[in-house]
């Protein structure tokens, strides 16, 4: 049997690094639009930059009551704000976003793009593995007559699991034009697309990129409702005072 010499520095070097677990790498992940795109506000006319305050938000759901990864619906929209983890953003306030024009010396294009690049800590990454992305697109994650959200998702958007799988980093996520990719709607419209969910819209007629639903009225109880409710809170008082 061969003895392995344990006198020269370089070789016990190299055997640590073998056999002690290695700090795990950053996670790069690279998020844009095309450059020439368009993102429209509910009423399916409106850009973006025209009104308000828009954020492109990166991230991932944290866990639900039962300790499982929250999956975001149409029907649970009032829960995301405090399941959603946040990575990285995109405004036109920290300049990620770019809307409706994009200029370059000796030309300005009609249409804007977002991007930014994030890269994971291995603190980070640790707690994420192989969680579903998603990109929530919002004017205010408060739930309001105002409030305008889309939710998306591309269906290789997942926090890397094992080296040499497709998604190795690092990651390029691209919300494209022209129906080059598919993706998971969760609210608003995607490459003229739109989704299922329940909210309020009218839709373009021209192609669009990302477009943001609002949030669904809240119904009004009638007027005979709050006369029911009235008489039974006094009900209620008159059996109290009684006993």
């Amino acid at each position: 049997m061969k003895k392995i010499c344990t006198k020269s520095p370089f070789l016990l070097l190299g055997l640590l690094a073998v056999l002690l677990p290695s700090r795990a790498k950053a996670i790069t992940i690279n998020w844009n639009s095309d450059v020439l795109s368009f993102f429209l506000e509910q009423d399916g006319v409106t850009d973006l930059a025209a009104d308000g305050d828009f954020t492109f938000d990166l991230g991932t759901f944290g866990l639900d009551s039962q300790g499982q990864v929250f999956v975001p619906t149409a029907a649970n929209y009032s829960e995301w704000s405090t399941k959603f983890r946040s990575f990285d953003k995109a405004t036109a306030a920290n300049g990620k976003f770019e809307p409706g024009t994009y200029t370059e010396p000796g030309h300005v294009y009609d249409g804007g793009y977002f991007g930014s690049s994030i890269d994971l800590t291995s603190n980070t990454a640790s707690t994420e593995l192989g969680r579903q992305a998603y990109l929530w697109v919002y004017n205010t994650k408060a739930l309001s007559p105002t409030t305008q959200w889309a939710l998306l998702t591309g269906n290789d958007w997942t926090i890397p699991v094992a080296p040499g799988s497709q998604q190795t980093p690092p990651l390029d996520w691209v919300v494209q034009n022209g129906g080059l990719a598919t993706y998971n709607i969760v609210w608003g419209g995607v490459d003229s697309v739109q989704g299922t969910d329940p909210g309020v819209y009218t839709n373009p007629t021209e192609p669009f990129t990302i477009q943001l639903h609002a949030l669904p009225s809240m119904p009004v109880p009638e007027p005979m409702s709050f006369a029911l409710l009235a008489a039974g809170v006094a009900l209620i008082l008159r059996r109290r005072r009684s006993a």
